[in-house]
């Protein structure tokens, strides 16, 4: 074996070499670019997904403060009714128990109600 068949030998091997490594490079880099897009695909799907929920969030969330405020008034509307019922109801009251007591008590009531 001579030095020309060796540096032949030597420069395939070499060349083989870079052969496989470049090979097995490009392989994992389209792997790596492929994962880079799934990444990136379920990404874009996790956001419009947290997009979507929040949105529904935020108009259920309204809907009940609306709901809420709603049922306030109505609870506020009839606690007032019922304080002006109890007034009511005790003028008749004492008025039915001693007609003359509610004069100096409440004198524009009672006269509205004689």
């Amino acid at each position: 074996m001579n030095i020309t068949d060796m540096f032949t030998h030597g420069l395939a091997f070499i060349i083989g070499a870079l052969s496989l490594y470049f090979t097995a490079y490009t392989k994992t880099q389209g792997t790596n670019k492929a994962l880079r897009e799934d990444i990136h695909s379920l990404e874009s799907a996790k956001q419009k997904i947290i997009t979507k929920h929040a949105t529904e969030l935020e108009s259920v969330k309204k809907e009940l403060l609306l709901d809420i405020e709603k049922r306030k008034y109505q609870y506020e509307d009839k606690s007032e009714i019922r304080v002006r019922l109890n007034e009511l109801l005790f003028l008749i009251n004492v008025s039915m128990s001693r007609p003359n007591a509610l004069t100096s008590f409440c004198p524009k009531t009672c006269q509205a109600l004689h």
